[in-house]
């Protein structure tokens, strides 16, 4: 059976100092994601992605309260866990040099950029790739957390001319990437754009961003080495609310229906 990346996101709840936070305590917020994570674990996902989704506006660049939020609550995961799923972090909209600090900080696996070679413009305004900082910051620490990135975050549009393959094509020569992370407008073009990377980059290993639904899944996983789960999951089936234990179950359901395994244990945790 393949292997595949199956990845599923903690949608943290509004973290003080941001616009949206409703005054919620930082061990409440702790405690969803504990809770969310355990129950991800147990029902077979091999990797969780910790994301601040609810701090909006997104910002550029976060202070140091989300920094020191994002590990505080990334080591209550990662210990609630253990070496059974992989942890990701990705700070919102485009904290490269913190994530990357963040991860290496409480020991997990990789993080995710959104915008990572080249420019997006978005409702926050102009956003700039984060390569220099982000491999400046790994560097300077010795990190060795994988970097996986975003090309054409759908969330934007990209500024210039450079085309899919080229972007992709920079972010793994120029920006050592581990994963390309490609996610079009709507499901068909994603599996359009992918098929595009896997033909122009064909050892690139690339994972869906978004829209997986248990209908699609197979067609997902055939086309590319992985995928991020993230809407289908929650409640109502809305990026930022909770998640939904009977849409995690059903959605697992059609995943072990077809032919794919998620990774063996032995290929999780960082050494």
């Amino acid at each position: 059976m393949s292997e595949k990346e199956l990845v599923a996101m903690i949608a943290l709840r509004p973290l003080p100092g941001t616009y949206e936070y409703n005054g919620e305590s930082l061990k409440e917020i702790e405690r969803q994601a504990v809770e969310e994570a355990i129950q991800l674990k147990e029902a077979g996902i091999n990797s969780i992605m910790i994301q601040n989704v609810n701090d909006l506006p997104s910002k550029r660049e976060v202070g140091h309260e989300i920094i020191a939020y994002m590990t505080n609550i990334g080591r209550a995961v990662k210990e609630a866990v253990g070496d059974q799923c992989k942890i990701g972090i990705s700070i919102l909209k485009n904290e490269g040099a913190g994530s990357v600090a963040v991860a290496d900080a409480i020991g997990a696996d990789y993080v995710r950029l959104k915008v990572y070679v080249g420019a997006m413009i978005s409702s926050e305004g102009i956003t700039e790739g984060c390569i220099e900082e982000v491999l400046e910051m790994k560097k300077r620490i010795g990190s060795s957390v994988e970097l996986w990135a975003d090309i054409y975050d759908r969330s934007g549009v990209p500024l210039g001319t450079m085309t899919l393959e080229e972007a992709s094509q920079q972010g793994i020569s120029k920006g050592k990437l581990d994963r390309l992370i490609i996610t079009g407008k709507t499901f068909d073009e994603s599996i359009e754009w992918i098929k595009r990377v896997k033909s122009a980059l064909p050892t690139a290993k690339v994972l869906l961003g978004g829209s997986a639904t248990p209908e699609n899944i197979a067609t997902v996983l055939e086309a590319c080495d992985g995928v991020i789960i993230g809407s289908y999951l929650k409640k109502d089936g809305v990026m930022t609310n909770p998640l939904d234990p009977g849409r995690l179950a059903t959605f697992m359901n059609a995943y072990h229906s077809g032919t794919w395994a998620p990774f063996p244990s032995s290929h999780l945790g960082r050494a």
